[in-house]
């Protein structure tokens, strides 16, 4: 992992109440190790996984519904110290090559994601999160993996994302 020196010159224009939302997020969220997870991904798929953090976009409430793309593969975690889910977005093509990876494919020839995941498949991403954040200090429960747009705000609602 590799460290670069952050540029204070380009600060991201954030509204008062995103940075509310932000802090409450970060406050709230276990600690977990990225290199942890890349680590265990990696043993499971057999690659070189590496994990890099990002920003946190934040969506207004009754846009969630525009903010998300189909197919959709979100997985729904449930953190101990919060009382609302955490949703993981993941692309339709990492999700499908994680599968393959993870059920003995090499992950390289895998077909474009036409629908949703099936049950199956949602099965292994599923597993495959719970086993990432099994090195949580405190355990995380994996909700389900979610393929629709519907399925989600039935989930989270619409009231606005704090980390989407």
């Amino acid at each position: 992992m590799s460290a670069t020196p952050y540029s204070f010159e380009r600060w991201p224009r954030v509204r008062p109440e995103d940075v509310v939302r932000l802090r409450r997020v970060a406050r709230a969220l276990p600690s977990v190790r990225l290199e942890e997870i890349a680590a265990t991904l990696g043993e499971l798929t057999n690659t070189r996984i590496e994990v890099t953090p990002g920003p946190l976009y934040t969506c207004t409430p009754g846009t969630l519904a525009q903010a998300v793309t189909e197919p959709l593969v979100a997985v729904v975690l449930r953190p101990p110290t919060l009382e609302a889910p955490l949703v993981v977005e993941l692309s339709p093509d990492l999700a499908i090559a994680l599968v393959d990876r993870l059920l003995g494919g090499d992950g390289a020839q895998v077909a474009e994601p036409v629908g949703g995941l099936t049950e199956v498949e949602c099965g292994v991403v599923a597993y495959a999160a719970a086993r990432a954040l099994a090195s949580a200090s405190r355990p995380w429960k994996i909700a389900g993996v979610l393929t629709t747009r519907l399925a989600l705000l039935g989930v989270v609602g619409d009231e606005g994302s704090a980390a989407w």
